[in-house]
């Protein structure tokens, strides 16, 4: 094989497209996959690029776009990754959405609004919430021991009143 035909071979093989073939390892500084190019053998150990500030755990399946430095599979990195299964659909144009696997999800809609769902619960740790405007529940509020629907207060005049209707 002449000179010309490997540096060939090698600019064909910067960017490649992959799939998650292992679960994922987030125990080092980068989270590293085992991946495979579509057609070729599994690579253990190939580190994924995220932007600052958001990290994933990439379930296996998981749709990958791999960067070669000098086209040499040993040197790869993956810069962009999907999950065709829980993508969610729909979406309108300048929406956006942070998702899980799960279907939890942070919908950043084109009105203007911002939709959490989560299937079990929202925490907020934080040594104060503060929130500007109204608002609205359509549950229960308890603070403490003390339910804003069934609480109650002494009656001066002996007892308890009863719980707010």
């Amino acid at each position: 094989m002449s000179h010309a035909e490997r540096m060939w071979r090698r600019m064909q093989n910067v960017v490649n497209v992959g799939r998650t073939t292992a679960p994922a390892d987030e125990s080092g500084n980068a989270s590293t996959v085992q991946h495979a190019i579509y057609d070729s053998a599994a690579r253990d150990a190939v580190p994924v690029a995220f932007h600052f500030g958001f990290a994933a755990c990439l379930p296996v399946g998981s749709d990958t776009v791999t960067v070669q430095v000098a086209g040499s599979s040993s040197n790869g990195i993956i810069v962009a990754t999907g999950h065709q299964a829980s993508r969610p659909k729909g979406l309108k144009p300048g929406e956006s959405m942070m998702y899980n696997q799960r279907g939890d999800h942070v919908h950043f809609r084109a009105d203007g609004t911002i939709e959490v769902r989560a299937a079990t619960q929202v925490s907020i740790v934080s040594p104060t919430v503060h929130v500007t405007g109204d608002l609205r529940v359509d549950g229960d509020v308890t603070a403490g021991p003390v339910s804003l629907r069934a609480h109650t207060h002494p009656d001066p005049q002996g007892g308890n009143t009863g719980q707010p209707s």
